[in-house]
């Protein structure tokens, strides 16, 4: 039992992959369309990296693994916060960061080459990142892929291409972006990444039997479903796929709500799974920006709703008893 509870608090060193995860992510406020920052601020991932590989990129360390493991979300993410600098270092003369616009867009374009030199296609038109360890938690082997990278690779690269001036690195970047897309939205049954039925249409973060339902990783495979749409001067809201994606999540939302916290996924497999705090915050912070950008009213409820749960001690210490007898089941 002891050696357990060692090792749920071993995702607490700084050394552990969950050290790169845990930060702080408001919302973020802007023209959506205009792919000028992101739903979520990540600056927070721009720090030392314990880990990197030698092209300078994020490695992350579990406690599963003996090795440092590439991890394709890690490195869109980390892309991403270097994004929101850049772009807010011409906003502010002060950069809170203290780091020069010229060597952000050298990190940038960095990111943007190691996904692009990592992308596998498995045909001409679809193709995925994929993570090389295995995922005892959803009995996952690898390879496997997940809507998460997928989505926020997409939501990376298609920012990072307004800084490349090659015009045929630019092509290149973008056929990546559509089989990725391609990908994202085809069947889990068919090698993609969206578990469709007759009344559900949910984007997997881990394509598992049964399916997961994860929550963050819904939607953030939804905002990378928004960005492509707004990259191509469409109307996100006008297309089939969101108008199913956004109604499965916003149906399906009341199955997350535990009553005195949000549930991580809908795995059923095991016992239920609260969300911890970090990924708590993270869920309501999701769930503005689809108010923001669907004004379905729905999300804006349960974004308030969960936001109460987080200032009550009572949803609080619940939450974290679950949390830990969970860890010590599972763990």
């Amino acid at each position: 039992m002891f050696s357990r509870i060692f090792l749920i608090y071993s995702y607490l060193n700084p050394n552990y992959s969950s050290s790169f995860w845990h930060g702080n992510h408001p919302h973020v406020s802007y023209d959506y369309s205009s792919l000028s920052d992101y739903y979520l601020d990540f600056t927070c991932r721009v720090k030392p990296l314990a880990y990197a590989s030698s092209d300078g990129v994020p490695l992350l360390k579990y406690p599963f693994c003996s090795d440092p493991q590439y991890n394709p979300c890690a490195v869109a993410q980390w892309g991403l916060g270097l994004w929101q600098l850049y772009r807010r270092s011409f906003a502010s003369a002060q950069n809170s960061k203290q780091i020069e616009p010229s060597s952000l867009k050298s990190q940038i374009l960095l990111a943007a080459n190691s996904l692009c030199q990592t992308f596998v296609y498995t045909s001409p038109t679809s193709g995925h990142w994929l993570y090389h360890f295995d995922l005892p938690a959803y009995s996952q082997s690898s390879p496997w892929s997940s809507c998460i990278s997928q989505a926020q690779s997409i939501s990376f690269l298609l920012r990072a291409i307004q800084l490349i001036e090659d015009p045929l690195s630019v092509k290149s970047v973008q056929n990546i972006v559509d089989a990725a897309f391609n990908t994202l939205l085809e069947s889990t049954l068919n090698g993609g990444l969206c578990y469709s039925s007759k009344y559900l249409c949910f984007l997997e973060e881990i394509v598992s039997t049964p399916p997961s339902f994860i929550l963050d990783g819904a939607m953030y495979g939804l905002f990378g479903v928004f960005d492509y749409f707004f990259y191509h001067n469409l109307d996100p809201l006008a297309q089939p796929s969101v108008q199913r994606l956004v109604s499965t999540l916003s149906r399906t939302l009341f199955l997350f709500d535990l009553g005195y916290w949000s549930r991580a996924d809908l795995y059923p497999r095991r016992m239920l799974m609260p969300a911890s705090p970090y990924y708590h915050s993270v869920h309501i912070a999701q769930l503005q920006a689809l108010y923001s950008l669907t004004g379905i009213h729905r999300f804006d409820f349960y974004a308030k709703r969960w936001h109460e749960y987080s200032k009550s001690v009572i949803c609080r210490s619940c939450a974290f008893f679950a949390k830990i007898l969970f860890k010590l089941v599972y763990y």
